[in-house]
């Protein structure tokens, strides 16, 4: 079951370096999936990111339910969260892509798939949704 094109997706944003206060983008980095375990040269074809607009049960998330997500699932000790990109699931499908429910560890959870497993071909595929997306700092009071 795909993601209606309608909603928005935010990629949570963890490195200073993947993205600009100066000019308020953010920077194809914060779009690359992981290296792949086995083959260190390739990335994964899935990228994580959390549904943030209205799902079938017709409830959008405020500011703080979106940060909240962000510290208690995806932030670790190692892994402190700077901001996030928000990007619509429409610019998604139109780069052929796909986002795909995966409900764990929390049911608005998903996947970007599928990214290409070369280097080349998925920073082109990062850059062009980190063009797409729209740059939100973490609040003050949340860092």
């Amino acid at each position: 079951m795909n993601v209606s094109p309608d909603e928005k997706v935010a990629r949570f944003i963890f490195s200073r370096g993947d993205f600009s206060t100066q000019n308020g983008t953010v920077k194809f980095k914060a779009f690359m999936p992981p290296r792949n375990s086995e083959i260190r040269t390739l990335y994964s074809s899935d990228l994580s990111v959390y549904r943030i607009s209205a799902l079938s049960d017709g409830k959008k998330l405020s500011e703080d339910q979106v940060w909240k997500i962000g510290r208690e699932y995806v932030q670790t000790a190692g892994r402190i969260l700077k901001a996030r990109a928000d990007l619509s699931v429409d610019d998604v499908y139109q780069n052929t892509l796909k986002v795909v429910p995966a409900p764990s560890p929390h049911k608005r959870h998903a996947n970007i798939t599928p990214f290409p497993a070369n280097r080349t071909a998925c920073q082109r595929m990062a850059t062009k949704l980190a063009l797409a997306s729209e740059l939100v700092i973490i609040p003050p009071e949340e860092t």
